[in-house]
């Protein structure tokens, strides 16, 4: 039997005997797979970077992937040796577990990256409200993932929703609706 395997994030169609989200969702240590709240976003407003449009549209295209990442709830809480060693052992099995799994909000990394592309992005921004800009810029700095690591899965969970929907508050920010 063969399936289709769509990409969450680029839509990107393979085809595979049986899917790795479907692998990864089967995995006895996922406990469940929650999709991502967001699937639109605003038209952003143009005119608002120092010269630095298509950096600005890679930056802000790379906040609206992450918010396009799933939850993907695992059952080893704050171990991450263990979690480690089983994607690793995942991968083995099964060539694209790694990177599937890797496609998970609740990745400290994924985070992170966004985080700087907002650090960056907020940078560039050269629009009439400086003030709101900054404080958008404050709100996503975070010192490191250790505090994060010490959540439990439902600690992150929260977390990351409350970071999505800054994030996304951001977006409305420097859309034409909203600026």
């Amino acid at each position: 039997m063969k399936f289709i395997y769509c990409d969450v994030v680029t839509t990107k169609m393979t085809e595979q005997r049986q899917s790795i989200e479907e692998i990864v969702r089967a995995d006895s240590h996922v406990v469940e797979i929650i999709p991502s709240e967001y699937n639109w976003f605003p038209p952003i407003m143009d005119g608002l970077w120092k010269g630095e449009r298509k950096t600005a549209e890679k930056l802000i295209k790379m906040i609206q992937t992450y918010l396009l990442l799933p939850y993907i709830v695992d059952d080893f809480e704050s171990d991450h040796r263990e979690r480690r060693i089983w994607r690793i052992e995942g991968e083995k099995r099964h060539h694209g577990f790694e990177e599937c799994y890797s496609k998970n909000a609740l990745k400290w990394n994924k985070y992170a990256t966004t985080q700087t592309a907002i650090d960056l992005l907020l940078t560039l921004y050269t629009g009439p409200n400086k003030e709101q800009a900054a404080a958008y810029k404050t709100s996503f700095r975070e010192k490191s993932d250790e505090e994060y690591n010490k959540k439990t899965t439902r600690e992150k969970m929260q977390w990351v929703m409350e970071k999505k929907r800054q994030m996304y508050s951001l977006l409305e920010f420097l859309s034409e609706n909203f600026a």
